[in-house]
């Protein structure tokens, strides 16, 4: 153990011993308020078992604000350093620093509000299929300390009875919607997870980005849920929302692929995107007007070529191929579209910095 490490751990310990001796975790609360010292929550449902009780009162717990402070070794060593810096500000000193950095104020029982942490208790249960659950919120009162009591009287879990793609496959987008099916995260009587909806939503996404809809978003994408079939089950509906643009709906090819091999980080617009001062190669335009590097190295660098479909992974391939060149410090890449009438072409630019 250094000197410097012995030194100023000793001065921890110092620090420790006199707060531990001084603390008052009430001393700076303020008359009429009370140190608020956390949550609990109790789960009323007969038919859990008692690690799924245990599951969702702890992941309820955790969705309360405000957290309350902090311990160390059982004491509120946080606290104890704010009050023992006094109540005046902190400024520069030794008396700013206990105050501001080590120390914290006190959590107190007005900055908590029962009805707010209720509401976001019943959305979570909600979310995971207690479509009947309810809050009720309390606080219990001891001298200068208080805590919040939440009982969730959540009724019964709802679990997926059946779930329903859309069936219009004359439509590219719909048909490449349908190939997704063998891989859905959604599943006959798995329960209810707003959770698990959002991730299907993202990965029927990611699979189109792969299939050449450049412009698709999964907000494009909405499931809808029938809760009213009885015997606490939902039938879900993945659809299409009417809003979703003709863009999103068209599968996009490369057309021409720019490599601009030095990019200013500096410039504030892009990069000239002409092919004036460019050389043809085997379907890439390079534009390296000092002739740094042959043309064949950016063609084996990229994974795809023009007439392909887009595809996004294809598109991260790149950029990272490019920099694991070790040549360049910066790459980054922009796709646009074909300035022509109902064009489903982009061009593809890719800005090297040395």
């Amino acid at each position: 153990m250094n000197r410097f490490f012995v030194k100023y751990y000793y001065w921890f310990l110092l620090l420790v011993t006199i707060a531990a001796a001084s603390c008052s975790s009430t001393k700076s609360v303020p008359q009429g308020d009370a140190l608020y010292t956390g949550a609990s929550v109790t789960a009323v449902k007969d038919t859990f078992t008692n690690q799924k009780n245990k599951t969702v009162r702890k992941q309820l717990e955790g969705l309360t604000r405000p957290r309350p402070n902090k311990k160390f070794l059982s004491m509120p060593f946080k606290i104890c350093m704010y009050n023992l810096a006094g109540p005046k500000p902190g400024g520069r000193g030794i008396r700013g620093w206990l105050k501001n950095k080590v120390g914290e104020p006190p959590v107190l029982l007005s900055d908590v509000n029962l009805s707010h942490n209720a509401e976001v208790l019943k959305s979570w249960l909600e979310n995971k299929g207690y479509f009947q659950a309810k809050i009720l919120a309390d606080t219990t009162v001891k001298g200068k300390k208080a805590s919040a009591q939440y009982k969730a009287i959540t009724g019964d879990q709802y679990h997926i009875a059946e779930i329903h793609f859309p069936e219009d496959t004359s439509a590219v987008l719909i048909s490449k919607i349908r190939e997704t099916i063998p891989n859905s995260l959604l599943k006959t009587d798995d329960p209810f997870d707003l959770d698990v909806i959002k991730a299907e939503r993202l990965r029927i996404d990611e699979y189109l980005k792969e299939k050449g809809f450049y412009f698709f978003n999964a907000d494009y994408l909405l499931v809808k849920v029938d809760s009213t079939i009885g015997n606490k089950k939902v039938n879900l509906y993945v659809t299409l929302k009417p809003v979703t643009p003709d863009d999103a709906r068209k599968v996009y090819h490369i057309n021409d692929i720019y490599i601009y091999t030095a990019f200013n980080l500096r410039e504030t617009s892009v990069a000239d995107t002409t092919k004036r001062n460019a050389e043809f190669y085997q379907g890439y335009w390079v534009v390296d007007r000092r002739k740094f590097y042959k043309p064949k190295l950016f063609k084996q660098a990229m994974p795809f070529q023009p007439g392909d479909v887009y595809s996004r992974s294809e598109q991260n391939s790149a950029i990272n191929r490019l920099i694991n060149l070790d040549i360049f410090k910066f790459v980054k890449n922009r796709f646009v579209v074909v300035p022509q009438a109902d064009s489903s072409l982009l061009n593809a630019y890719y800005y090297l910095t040395r």
